[in-house]
């Protein structure tokens, strides 16, 4: 989708149906079923759901964790 258009994107009904299916019900069955592949250790899955659910939050942990080991 061009950026210029951007606007005409979320006044479509279409992309906006598949926007939500996309991101509230098919990608939650997704994470779920990888999340049987992962190890049982609690921390470890809520960092995964928090990867993979939760926009933009790859870079956040990322830095966030090594900022709070080199200090």
């Amino acid at each position: 989708m061009p950026l210029a258009r951007l606007g005409d994107a979320f006044a479509t009904p279409r992309y906006l149906l598949a926007a939500v299916v996309g991101n509230f019900i098919i990608l939650p069955f997704i994470v779920w079923g990888l999340m049987a592949l992962g190890p049982d250790i609690p921390a470890v899955q809520l960092g995964l759901l928090l990867v993979l659910l939760v926009p933009c939050t790859d870079w956040f942990i990322t830095f966030a964790l090594r900022i709070s080991l080199a200090g």
